[in-house]
């Protein structure tokens, strides 16, 4: 019968005969202690992938385990840092995410896709200083990421900011007319 999962992922969850949190009942589940020792034998580069996997799959407690061994074992570790600190934000743990998050810009001033992160999660934390400071380090990467000046017109809403608002608003929507939350937005402050 087919996997009920991709096939793209079919080869992290057959693992020699065992599996952690397996969608398929027909495979046996395994301890984490056992899940470890797998990961921590597997080739750097598999390793690696296998963990990009879980987290793609929103396994992100399994891609957390992955990724921590990768930092251990230095696989990659500006991307595993940022999908570690990702996974303890999906996880919950908004704090300890960020402050990897925040430790990896300040590292690689130049990783935008850091910083979205750590604007967006700010955000959600409402957190709207944090916010609208990372998203400006985005703009300052990439000028014309009408998604990041949403967000900063979205945190200076939430700083009841409105002229900055609209401001940010006419901003996104000068490079992206059809960005259709800086369209709801404007319509919010009429």
């Amino acid at each position: 019968s087919t996997p009920l999962y991709s096939s793209a992922a079919s080869d992290v969850y057959k693992r020699q005969g065992w599996d952690v949190g397996n969608i398929n009942p027909e495979l046996p589940i395994t301890t984490q202690d056992k899940f470890v020792e797998y990961l921590n034998q597997l080739p750097s580069e598999k390793l690696f992938e296998n963990s990009k996997t879980f987290y793609h799959l929103e396994d992100y407690q399994n891609a957390l385990i992955g990724f921590d061994i990768s930092i251990q074992k230095e696989i990659k570790l500006d991307t595993s840092t940022f999908y570690l600190g990702c996974c303890l934000s999906k996880l919950g743990d908004n704090e300890n995410g960020l402050r990897l998050l925040k430790e990896l810009v300040e590292e690689h001033p130049k990783y935008e896709k850091a910083s979205y992160v750590v604007a967006a999660i700010s955000y959600q934390i409402r957190n709207f200083d944090d916010t609208i400071l990372y998203y400006k380090k985005v703009i300052t990467l990439n000028p014309k990421n009408d998604e990041a000046l949403y967000g900063i017109a979205a945190a200076e809403y939430g700083k009841k900011n409105f002229a900055k608002t609209k401001e940010y608003c006419d901003k996104a929507l000068a490079i992206n007319p059809n960005n259709n939350l800086a369209k709801d937005l404007l319509e919010w402050l009429k």
